[in-house]
Protein backbone atom coordinates (compact mmCIF):
# COMPACT_ATOMS: atom_id res chain seq x y z
CA UNK A 1 0.00 0.00 0.00
CA UNK A 2 1.63 3.23 -1.54
CA UNK A 3 0.67 6.12 1.01
CA UNK A 4 1.99 9.78 0.70
CA UNK A 5 3.20 11.06 4.07
CA UNK A 6 4.31 14.48 2.71
CA UNK A 7 1.57 16.83 1.89
CA UNK A 8 2.02 17.74 -1.89
CA UNK A 9 1.26 21.75 -1.66
CA UNK A 10 2.28 22.05 -5.38
CA UNK A 11 4.42 22.06 -8.57
CA UNK A 12 7.69 23.72 -6.65
CA UNK A 13 7.28 20.77 -4.26
CA UNK A 14 8.39 16.66 -5.33
CA UNK A 15 5.86 14.17 -4.93
CA UNK A 16 6.62 11.91 -2.06
CA UNK A 17 5.43 8.44 -2.00
CA UNK A 18 6.22 5.92 0.17
CA UNK A 19 5.26 1.97 0.29
CA UNK A 20 6.35 -0.14 3.48
CA UNK A 21 5.52 -3.13 2.39
CA UNK A 22 7.48 -3.17 -1.34
CA UNK A 23 10.22 -1.42 0.91
CA UNK A 24 9.60 1.58 -1.61
CA UNK A 25 10.50 5.46 -1.30
CA UNK A 26 9.90 8.06 -4.47
CA UNK A 27 10.53 11.50 -4.54
CA UNK A 28 9.63 12.79 -7.92
CA UNK A 29 8.90 15.69 -9.62
CA UNK A 30 10.58 19.46 -9.09
CA UNK A 31 12.12 21.01 -6.33
CA UNK A 32 12.35 24.58 -6.16
CA UNK A 33 9.90 26.07 -2.98
CA UNK A 34 10.91 28.67 -0.56
CA UNK A 35 10.38 26.24 2.46
CA UNK A 36 12.59 23.41 1.65
CA UNK A 37 14.07 23.04 5.23
CA UNK A 38 10.75 23.04 6.60
CA UNK A 39 9.86 20.16 3.81
CA UNK A 40 12.44 18.26 3.97
CA UNK A 41 12.79 17.99 8.01
CA UNK A 42 8.84 16.80 7.68
CA UNK A 43 10.45 14.06 5.03
CA UNK A 44 13.73 13.34 7.12
CA UNK A 45 11.44 12.40 10.28
CA UNK A 46 9.09 9.95 8.18
CA UNK A 47 12.68 8.44 6.50
CA UNK A 48 13.91 7.75 9.81
CA UNK A 49 9.97 6.31 11.30
CA UNK A 50 10.58 3.71 8.29
CA UNK A 51 14.22 2.88 8.54
CA UNK A 52 12.97 2.29 12.21
CA UNK A 53 9.96 0.06 11.57
CA UNK A 54 10.17 -3.66 11.79
CA UNK A 55 8.36 -3.78 8.85
CA UNK A 56 10.77 -2.83 7.05
CA UNK A 57 12.05 -5.16 4.54
CA UNK A 58 15.67 -4.09 3.19
CA UNK A 59 16.86 -3.17 0.87
CA UNK A 60 14.72 0.10 0.89
CA UNK A 61 14.29 1.08 -2.74
CA UNK A 62 14.83 4.71 -2.66
CA UNK A 63 13.81 6.45 -6.25
CA UNK A 64 14.74 9.96 -6.73
CA UNK A 65 12.80 11.12 -10.23
CA UNK A 66 13.50 14.60 -9.77
CA UNK A 67 13.10 16.88 -13.09
CA UNK A 68 14.72 20.15 -11.37
CA UNK A 69 15.77 20.90 -8.12
CA UNK A 70 17.46 24.27 -6.74
CA UNK A 71 20.42 24.23 -4.71
CA UNK A 72 18.80 24.48 -1.28
CA UNK A 73 16.74 21.74 -2.02
CA UNK A 74 20.03 19.99 -3.14
CA UNK A 75 21.18 20.54 0.15
CA UNK A 76 18.46 18.78 2.20
CA UNK A 77 18.56 15.95 -0.38
CA UNK A 78 22.23 15.26 0.27
CA UNK A 79 21.36 15.47 4.03
CA UNK A 80 18.99 12.61 3.33
CA UNK A 81 21.16 10.54 1.53
CA UNK A 82 23.86 11.04 4.78
CA UNK A 83 21.12 9.79 6.74
CA UNK A 84 20.28 6.58 4.95
CA UNK A 85 23.76 5.95 4.50
CA UNK A 86 24.34 6.24 8.40
CA UNK A 87 21.34 4.12 9.50
CA UNK A 88 23.25 1.25 8.25
CA UNK A 89 20.16 -0.46 6.05
CA UNK A 90 20.63 -2.07 3.24
CA UNK A 91 19.90 1.09 1.05
CA UNK A 92 19.65 1.37 -3.30
CA UNK A 93 19.56 4.48 -4.88
CA UNK A 94 17.61 4.41 -7.72
CA UNK A 95 18.78 8.04 -9.86
CA UNK A 96 16.58 8.94 -12.39
CA UNK A 97 18.52 10.09 -15.39
CA UNK A 98 16.67 12.06 -18.39
CA UNK A 99 17.83 11.37 -21.71
CA UNK A 100 20.77 13.19 -22.20
CA UNK A 101 20.83 15.04 -19.18
CA UNK A 102 24.69 14.81 -18.60
CA UNK A 103 24.18 17.31 -15.57
CA UNK A 104 22.17 14.99 -13.62
CA UNK A 105 24.36 11.85 -14.63
CA UNK A 106 27.49 13.94 -13.40
CA UNK A 107 25.70 14.30 -9.87
CA UNK A 108 24.48 10.77 -9.65
CA UNK A 109 28.15 10.30 -10.14
CA UNK A 110 29.57 12.42 -7.57
CA UNK A 111 26.67 11.29 -5.00
CA UNK A 112 27.54 7.90 -5.53
CA UNK A 113 31.61 8.99 -4.74
CA UNK A 114 30.21 10.78 -1.61
CA UNK A 115 27.97 8.03 -0.20
CA UNK A 116 29.48 4.28 -0.67
CA UNK A 117 27.51 3.15 1.57
CA UNK A 118 24.31 2.77 -0.74
CA UNK A 119 24.13 1.01 -3.98
CA UNK A 120 23.54 3.56 -6.78
CA UNK A 121 21.37 2.64 -9.55
CA UNK A 122 21.31 4.93 -12.57
CA UNK A 123 17.88 4.32 -14.24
Amino acid sequence: MTQSFVSYPGPAYPQVAIDLNASNFTLQGDSFMLLADEFYGQLTQKLRTLLNSPQLKPPLHCHFDLDYYDTKSFKCIYNILSMLQGSGKKIEVHWKIHFQDYASLETAIDLQGDFPGLNFVFD
